[in-house]
């Protein structure tokens, strides 16, 4: 499992990143922050053995940003506009995954 911020220029890019990183690294589960511009993305990814919903945290995550997110439950791009400590968004993240695994 990674759980992250990372400096992108695009949420396409860190859709990339977290296929890439479920395709060609150890790790089933993969969430990412990135600054792009003035919003917040964020992406998460699974392997297809996972049975985790990814949507649903990269959901609640994104609504501290003012936004909202995609419903796939194995690839979800959400993020939004608003100010929020991407600290404290990645500690409701990682509490958020440890209650669904």
């Amino acid at each position: 499992m990674y759980i992250g911020e990372v400096s992108l220029d695009s949420n396409n890019e860190l859709k990339d990143l977290a296929l890439e990183s479920i395709a060609t690294e150890n790790v089933d589960v993969v969430i990412l922050l990135s600054k792009v511009g003035v919003k917040t993305g964020i992406v998460g990814a699974v392997n297809k053995s996972t049975n985790l919903d990814v949507s649903t945290i990269v959901g609640q995550a994104s609504q501290l940003y003012g936004g909202g997110a995609s419903k796939d439950p194995s690839l979800s791009i959400g993020g939004g506009p608003k100010t929020y400590d991407s600290k404290d968004a990645l500690l409701l993240i990682e509490k958020l995954v440890l209650e669904l695994l």
